[in-house]
């Protein structure tokens, strides 16, 4: 009973590779990708077997059963971009599908009874962004849009700091009853097509050099930007969400570098944060807690530095080959399935299987980057740069901050951590990037 998926992949693994499965509308759609999905089913279902066979206990359903459906969505996906002739990158949606599985077998390890609600939600994200690729037929529109997209994130922003539900301190989330919402996983995006769409329109006198004859003229068209932005940021420091702000704020300042190609206004901008980050230390309690903890959990390991510490001994304990997939005990780290997710999968899977993912994020944002350097159009490459950077930022700022290189902030490794709200609009971050990367021809 249990061999019975591996025999049936292995059946039409055989009849794929050999051919016989190649009807003709596959022969020309998306082969790369399509190969690409067939080796991760496989290396999931072998997974799903192997967690299965742990001392760990699963739910009373078969794990069998949700990984096929997973995988099935999967297949559902491709099915559907081939039925649409998208011409966008082939490596884009297997990579984030890698990610997945890597994600939903370890909330699966850490707390069974997540991974259900996981599962529903990646088949919300892929129906979002099957949505998206029908509604949306041409994504330049939304560079008309930008004052309303502006506009929106922060009024979203404000109804939550107003009606949502206080998490340790922020308040971050509308609460519903059967489930919660955690809208600045969609604000960040509608910011970007804000700094996108603006910074492109305005690009000409952006870049003038700031003499006397061009000194006021730039700075009138940066004066808003700046203004209507630290409201934006303003609004996230209200709510004591510093590390999105943090994420918004390193987006911002790469696509101004890009585009205006100031660098001393860049610098001082940097300066500025740091010092803003200086202020808010001083100000905020428990950032001071949180920076105090960084520096030296083991002033306090039973208290405040317990994550930390225990996250460092579980890091220890993965070694370079890990304890095995199930065999660790990552569970003594509180929040392991959203905030440590990381050093969950690093105690299991050891320092080459974090590699292995780490290689993966990197593909990821090298093929989101050639996008952006890809593109045709001004407001393809500025969406796509900014997109990227938001991606590459984020994974960079919670990795870092679980193996404590840098503070950790409460925000997720994308594809990965158990959240409805970040798969969702990662997923539509998919949407956009196969559509740009149609335009620009950029398959693989």
């Amino acid at each position: 009973m249990s061999g019975r998926p591996f025999v049936i992949y292995t059946y039409y693994g055989s009849l794929y590779m050999n051919n016989s499965l190649d009807f003709p509308i596959f022969r020309k759609n998306r082969p790369d990708e399509r190969r690409l999905l067939f080796i991760i089913s496989c290396i999931f279902l072998l997974a799903v077997y192997i967690l299965n066979k742990s001392k760990i206990d699963l739910p009373n359903h078969y794990p069998y059963i949700a990984g096929l459906f997973i995988i099935l969505s999967f297949w559902v996906v491709h099915a559907f971009l081939i039925w649409r002739k998208e011409k966008g990158d082939e490596l884009i949606f297997p990579l984030c599908a890698f990610l997945i599985t890597i994600g939903w077998l370890t909330v699966l390890r850490l707390r069974p009874d997540l991974a259900y609600k996981q599962m529903a939600w990646i088949f919300i994200g892929e129906a979002v962004m099957i949505a998206w690729l029908m509604l949306v037929k041409d994504y330049r529109v939304l560079e008309d849009y930008k004052y309303i997209f502006l506009v929106g994130a922060i009024l979203i922003q404000a109804s939550v700091a107003i009606f949502g539900k206080e998490v340790n301190g922020a308040k971050l989330w509308f609460d519903f009853k059967y489930f919660s919402f955690q809208p600045v996983e969609f604000v960040k995006i509608l910011l970007t097509f804000f700094l996108a769409s603006y910074l492109k329109q305005n690009r000409g006198i952006l870049e003038k050099p700031l003499d006397k004859q061009n000194l006021w003229q730039v700075f009138k068209y940066l004066i808003p930007l700046f203004v209507l932005w630290g409201v934006a940021e303003s609004v996230l420091i209200v709510q004591k969400d510093l590390g999105m702000a943090l994420l918004l704020f390193g987006v911002f300042m790469g696509l101004f570098y890009v585009s205006t190609k100031k660098t001393g206004l860049t610098i001082a901008g940097a300066v500025m944060f740091a010092g803003g980050a200086y202020l808010l230390y001083l100000i905020f309690p428990h950032v001071q807690v949180r920076i105090n903890t960084w520096l030296n959990p083991w002033a306090n390991s039973q208290g405040a530095g317990y994550q930390i510490v225990q996250a460092m001994y579980a890091l220890a304990n993965g070694g370079l080959t890990g304890a095995g997939l199930g065999m660790g005990s990552p569970m003594y780290i509180p929040a392991v399935h959203t905030d440590y997710i990381f050093v969950a999968i690093a105690e299991e899977l050891g320092l080459w299987g974090a590699f292995v993912v780490l290689g993966a994020y990197l593909a990821l944002i090298q093929r989101m980057f050639k996008t952006s350097v890809s593109s045709t159009d001004e407001f393809s490459a500025y969406l796509s740069l900014g997109l990227s950077l938001l991606f590459a930022t984020q994974v960079f700022v919670i990795i870092a901050g679980a193996v404590k290189l840098i503070p950790l902030t409460g925000i997720t490794l994308p594809f990965i951590s158990y959240g409805g709200s970040s798969l969702v609009s990662n997923f539509i971050l998919v949407g956009l990037f196969l559509q740009i990367s149609g335009n620009t021809g950029n398959k693989g």
